[in-house]
């Protein structure tokens, strides 16, 4: 869980991979591009409740829990 700041890390480095933040209604709320093998995503604009990272070309999806 946090409260708005997550750390997205990956074993390659990327470059410009679009991913995109769903709720649990799978409406998206935010979207941005990877860039490197860490980048941190920022939601503290968001409601606490649980959001679903989805990292485009992947069927990698990541539980986000923010308090």
């Amino acid at each position: 869980p946090s409260s708005g700041t997550f750390t997205f890390s990956t074993v390659r480095n990327l470059h410009h991979v679009l991913y995109t933040v769903n709720d649990q209604l799978g409406r998206a709320v935010a979207t941005g591009y990877l860039e490197g093998n860490s980048q941190e995503v920022h939601l503290e604009h968001l409601e606490t409740g649980i959001y679903f990272l989805r990292v485009s070309g992947s069927n990698q999806v990541t539980k986000l829990v923010k308090e």
